[in-house]
């Protein structure tokens, strides 16, 4: 999966996206996390939705597809790395990995048995 970026947003922080969720939108959630193999007593709020979903679709997508790997990758178009820092927080959350730009990291498996793999990928814009 690709997650292309400029200088927008992760979506909402989770904290925000808790406090007017419906029982459908927690049970989704909790979804996410056990897909993720993340326990949601430790989620800071802080953490943005959109990297959660974008992560554990490329899990998922992978499951259907019968592989072993998936990977989630931001494709950033900001010269000045406009949310990296949301990035690099969702990366710590598994091993406590120290995320750089323009790396892939392997993550390890998952729940499902999925090994997963990390990256921010620097594209910056340019016109012809």
């Amino acid at each position: 999966m690709v997650e292309a970026k400029c200088d927008e947003p992760f979506g909402p922080k989770l904290c925000d996206w808790r406090a007017e969720a419906s029982p459908g939108k927690l049970e989704r959630l909790g979804c996410l996390l056990a897909t993720l193999g993340l326990d949601p007593e430790t989620l800071d709020g802080t953490l943005r939705y959109q990297l959660l979903h974008r992560t554990a679709s490329a899990i998922l997508t992978a499951q259907r597809y019968g592989l072993e790997r998936a990977a989630m990758v931001v494709q950033s178009f900001s010269p000045g790395r406009s949310s990296f820092e949301d990035f690099s927080q969702f990366v710590a959350l598994f091993n406590g990995i120290e995320a750089a730009p323009d790396q892939l990291y392997d993550v390890g498996k998952q729940p499902s048995g999925i090994s997963l793999h990390l990256g921010w990928a620097s594209a910056p814009f340019r016109s012809t």
